[in-house]
């Protein structure tokens, strides 16, 4: 019985659009400043920004003991261990437009102090902790130099779907919250606090010096946005807001499935390279498909009952014709070996000494049996 599927991964041979998860895809159309999906693998030296804008992290230096490839919501995610932050090229400056931030995120603890989740640097201005979770388990925001908390408190082991804008218009009214937070999809309470200028770079997991407040848990996706989730065109109307369907397209994601590992695919020359992580005692089917919508049963067998070769299996195959295709891992125990298979109903199969019939009442001693 198959125990796991793997990441499915896609080798382009040419700019081409490939589908996607519904929640990537519903975050792409509202085109973010920044997205970050933590979908690499440990050894990885940037961090990708899905959002098309080119504002990779760097990573050839880590800081801390952060973990890339762990199973998350929506594809993999990165285990922050209260140590380590990445800071990013995104300097957009919070005070000069509406803005929003979207997170999923796991904390596995509640912190300390804090555990930064966004953060931007000072540059020529004051950069502050823009979203993170405190030590009486709130979730919260420090722009405008002072605490907003999202309302309900947060568990720790829990997955959340967090989104917070800025309403930079309802400055000058004084009246309507200018911070809102939407919790699992639910607005929550807000302030009228006003952000300040800063055009330094955002940081991931920490204080904005990189050297205190590191979150501990998992974070899964982050994007930035350059106006409101909950009011796109900024005339006051809710009506088109996104919220909803951002966070319908997270429940999708979030639907219990099985664990995931991660699967790097390389080229090299007319060959196609397989990375995975692989168990003791496991075999692995490799399958292929032009559709990635395309029921996983239907898929083309690559190659089947690959044996394990822990920690890390390694598969090379000639590279498709195909501009686009779609390889899956499937993780399964091998077949159970038959070392002895006997009916009991007789003949010249049994083994020696064995008798066929029943025994009488009275004899108690001479039936024979073996494992």
């Amino acid at each position: 019985m198959k125990t796991r599927i793997l990441i499915t991964a896609a080798f382009a041979l040419a700019a081409t659009p490939m589908a996607m998860a519904d929640y990537p895809a519903v975050v792409l159309a509202d085109s973010p400043l920044a997205y970050y999906r933590f979908e690499e693998v440990p050894g990885a030296s940037a961090i990708a920004d899905f959002s098309g804008n080119g504002l990779d992290a760097d990573y050839s230096a880590p800081i801390g003991t952060t973990v890339l490839g762990e199973p998350g919501v929506v594809g993999l995610a990165a285990l922050f261990n209260g140590d380590g932050g990445i800071l990013t090229p995104l300097t957009f400056d919070p005070s000069v437009s509406d803005f929003s931030i979207e997170t999923i995120f796991n904390p596995t603890i509640i912190p300390g102090d804090a555990g930064i989740i966004v953060s931007n640097q000072n540059g020529t201005g004051v950069g502050r902790s823009n979203l993170f979770v405190h030590s009486t388990a709130n979730i919260r925001s420090y722009i405008g130099g002072g605490p907003t908390n999202a309302g309900p408190l947060f568990e720790a082991e829990t997955w959340y779907h967090i989104i917070l804008t800025y309403d930079r218009s309802a400055v000058a009214g004084g009246v309507d919250p200018t911070i809102r937070f939407y919790v699992d999809g639910v607005e929550q309470s807000g302030s009228q606090r006003v952000t300040e200028p800063a055009n330094g770079g955002w940081v991931l997991g920490s204080h904005k010096l990189l050297d205190r407040q590191f979150f501990t848990g998992l974070l899964d996706e982050v994007a930035i946005y350059d106006f409101r989730l909950d009011d796109p065109d900024g005339d006051g109307d809710t009506a088109d807001s996104r919220v909803a369907p951002h966070y319908d397209a997270y429940l999708k994601a979030s639907v219990i499935k099985p664990p995931v590992l991660a699967l790097a695919i390389t080229k090299n020359g007319s060959d196609l390279v397989f990375e995975w992580e692989s168990q003791a005692g496991m075999t692995y089917n490799l399958t292929s498909s032009a559709d990635l919508a395309a029921d996983p049963s239907t898929w083309e067998l690559v190659e089947g009952d690959i044996p394990a070769d822990p920690p890390t299996n390694t598969k090379i195959i000639l590279r498709p014709g195909d501009p686009t295709r779609f390889y899956r891992i499937e993780e399964f125990p091998p077949p159970p070996v038959t070392i002895l298979s006997e009916n009991f109903d007789g003949g010249p199969s049994l083994p020696a000494g064995w008798v066929i019939g029943a025994n009488t009442p009275s004899d108690t001693g001479t039936t024979r049996w073996e494992l």
